[in-house]
């Protein structure tokens, strides 16, 4: 099969075509936390971007004081509430955890993680979904560290922060993959409910942790470049906790993977 590249818009329609026909849907799970200025324009562009896919978008809200919810039933109102599903909680419970939550709700065959904040553009998501088809892989990262991936918007110290955040743990845990603090990725639904059974971190570090698990697993692993935006709208929920723990979990998963 040609490579992701080489594949023209006549062709995707073909295999998206294709897939559609095979009834194979996707669950996208979006944690969310005051994000009311950024949740409808992110529904907007999955919608836009996925056209030829069946999907369901399932939001996870930890019980935003900023009116998220009130948006998000809003846009239940115009999309549907079979495709916007609603799954709140009551206060901020963890990332990883939110994941959990979601997926108890989730339909599809495969499973979609992404960020409310616009950082994560659903323009990528048909290459995600190009490239599962073409590999037949079971997970497919998204990475902002090989050709054409990058990060905008981001000053020099925040880049140097995950740079060697990413170095650290490649030197120290092999996983194969070249971007382990992203969040963007999409999972066969078999592979999500086993590597997330075995997960024990809630926060930022969940990330790092369910793709070294899966490649432990020997699951196989696909990447697609992205250029991950930094959010115009809210405040970015990483400080210096997230960092401990980060930093916590790295030397947690050296001595148990």
């Amino acid at each position: 099969m040609a490579k992701l590249e080489e594949i023209d818009t006549d062709e995707y329609e073909k295999i998206m075509a294709a897939n559609k026909m095979k009834r194979k849907k996707y669950s996208i799970i979006i944690p969310t936390y005051n994000e009311r200025l950024n949740i409808a324009l992110v529904i907007y562009l999955i919608f836009k971007h996925l056209q030829e896919s069946e999907f369901e978008v399932i939001i996870v809200d930890d019980g935003s004081p900023d009116g998220t919810q009130d948006i998000i039933k809003q846009l239940q109102d115009v999309y549907g509430k079979d495709r916007i599903l609603l799954r709140a909680r009551p206060k901020k419970l963890g990332l990883g955890t939110a994941y959990v939550h979601g997926f108890k709700h989730a339909s599809g065959d495969y499973i979609i993680i992404m960020d409310a904040d616009l950082s994560h553009h659903p323009k990528y998501l048909p290459n995600f979904i190009r490239k599962q088809i073409q590999t037949g892989a079971s997970i497919v990262t998204g990475t902002r560290y090989v050709r054409h991936g990058g990060v905008h918007g981001w000053n020099l110290m925040r880049k140097l922060t995950s740079r060697g955040a990413n170095v650290l743990a490649q030197t120290l845990l092999w996983p194969g993959v070249s971007d382990l603090t992203g969040s963007f990725r999409l999972y066969e639904r078999s592979a999500f409910e086993d590597v997330i059974s075995s997960c024990v971190s809630k926060g930022y570090v969940f990330q790092m942790e369910i793709i070294v698990r899966a490649s432990r697993k020997g699951y196989h692993i696909e990447e697609v470049p992205i250029t991950f935006v930094d959010r115009v709208y809210g405040s970015s929920k990483l400080g210096g906790s997230e960092i401990v723990q980060y930093l916590k979990g790295l030397v947690y998963l050296l001595f148990t993977t």
